[in-house]
């Protein structure tokens, strides 16, 4: 028989990762003639752990791993134990300390950017820190608050409190559109001026989720008002509309059917208790009314305000896993490396390499770091086609 053709079948397969050893060889010099000048040799290429073991790369990896994939350290360590090399827990937090310091300026970096936004997304979430002596549980509570351009640059920023000190200082010059949901914490920031608060229909929607074993009838119609607000939206990204024509048929559509919402709500809100689930979920919009409406005046803002809850929920599924921070400068190291690998996630940015990147040039040149940020390294890379 003769071959008259073939047919090729693809398979996947996978190669466990494996480490290798980089060898650096620096040559000595010396001059026999003028032997008291002694011995001459090439300094050290810069790392990020001075004097440490590992590569940038390396680095990156367990950076990624941790606040990326959500494998707390001690299952890295594991993982890296079955392949034959011991890196203990505690090695590994080391590496995770040193780089944090080390990219700290970068998220700094990432805060200025922030600050030029239009419209900016914020939210808070607890974090449990190692607090030993303070209480029988051994922990207390801290507060990770997320600064967030919606496909874009993500801030997050650790305070031992829930108070108005935390967004009065990442807040201080920012001047736009700031979507919340309601918390007073913001107040303080807000009454710097030049910050214009918007409201968020999806709060007003799980209000009333929230309250239908108490009267179905009025949450029905509310949440039905509600959904037409966002087919309204559904229609405008799927058209693929400018925020001028967005700003069009919202006028058009949404801004009618708001005003009767509101007169609803209005001859509704005297017929429930006060203190009930829902008279609380009625006088929440009605308290907010302004905010809430104010989307309708730019077809660049946001109707509400889950760019940001989804955010929270990355650091959630996180927070489940490593359970807690060792200290409050673990939490505020933490904070700071979720800046970077989040920021990366919404510029669609691999984080393993752009940290790599970024560790290398910083333990070079500190003073990069505004030429570092995951929007300035995205770019650049683009351009040339050459990771940096």
């Amino acid at each position: 028989m003769v071959a008259v053709s073939e047919e090729t079948t693809e398979i996947l397969d996978y190669d466990p990762a494996r480490f290798r050893i980089i060898e650096i060889v620096r040559p000595k010099y010396a001059c026999k003639s003028h032997e008291e000048s002694g011995v001459c040799m090439a300094p050290m290429p810069a790392r990020p752990i001075p004097k440490g073991m590992a590569s940038s790369g390396l680095i990156a990896h367990v950076i990624a791993a941790k606040y990326d994939d959500h494998l707390p350290l001690y299952r890295q360590s594991r993982i890296f134990r079955s392949t034959g090399v011991e890196l203990d827990e505690n090695t590994l937090g080391d590496w995770i300390k040193g780089s944090a310091q080390l990219l700290a300026p970068i998220a700094d970096a990432i805060r200025l950017e922030l600050l030029k936004s239009h419209v900016l997304h914020a939210d808070e979430t607890t974090i449990r820190v190692l607090a030993p002596g303070e209480n029988k549980t051994k922990s207390r509570r801290g507060y990770l608050w997320v600064y967030h351009e919606a496909g874009g640059n993500t801030l997050l920023r650790y305070t031992p409190g829930r108070g108005e000190e935390g967004p009065v200082r990442e807040l201080r010059g920012f001047h736009g559109h700031l979507m919340i949901d309601g918390y007073d914490g913001y107040n303080a920031a807000i009454r710097q001026g030049g910050i214009i608060p918007l409201a968020c229909w999806a709060h007003v929607r799980r209000g009333f989720h929230d309250a239908r074993g108490d009267d179905p009838e009025i949450c029905k119609i509310a949440i039905e008002a509600i959904r037409e607000l966002y087919a309204i939206e559904r229609k405008a990204t799927e058209r693929g509309l400018s925020a001028e024509e967005r700003l069009n048929l919202r006028s058009k559509e949404a801004a009618p059917l708001i005003e009767g919402f509101h007169e609803w709500l209005q001859s509704v809100a005297d017929r429930n208790l006060p203190g009930g689930a829902v008279s609380q979920a009625i006088h929440y919009a009605l308290n907010r009314w302004d905010k809430l409406k104010k989307y309708l005046q730019d077809g660049r803002l946001p109707i509400d305000n889950n760019a940001a809850e989804r955010t929270m929920k990355h650091v959630a599924v996180g927070r489940k896993n490593w359970l807690f921070a060792g200290s409050e400068a673990g939490a505020e190291r933490a904070a700071t490396l979720y800046s970077l690998v989040l920021t990366c996630r919404s510029f669609g940015i691999n984080a393993r390499e752009y940290l790599k990147s970024a560790l290398q040039q910083m333990a070079e040149d500190p003073a990069r770091a505004a030429e570092l940020t995951p929007r300035a390294w995205k770019a650049r890379t683009s351009s040339t086609g050459i990771l940096p």
